[in-house]
């Protein structure tokens, strides 16, 4: 005798092996569009967040930490212009 499960219709028949795969890849298709979802989305890692400018071997610093009316200020990848950004940003 065969118990409820996820094998088992609601009038108590038992699924064929078509509708289960049927169901299957329904389960998965959906499961694969919410991750993607949530990727693209910003939910986790950087598929949705603008990559962060990274310091290059060689970077130096133009205008002795002053930040406001630099050239590479919008590119640069130094901690004082991460810091100014984050800074006019959260205003």
């Amino acid at each position: 005798m065969r118990r409820g499960g996820a094998g088992v219709r609601a009038g108590g028949g038992a699924v064929s092996r078509r509708e289960f795969l049927r169901r299957l890849g329904r389960i998965l298709a959906g499961a694969a569009l919410a991750f993607l979802a949530v990727r693209l989305l910003g939910g986790g890692g950087r598929l949705g967040r603008a990559a962060a400018p990274r310091r290059l071997p060689g970077q130096r610093c133009l205008r002795k930490g002053i930040c406001r009316g630099c050239p590479a200020y919008p590119s640069c990848g130094l901690p004082q212009a991460l810091s100014a950004r984050t800074a006019t940003h959260a205003v």
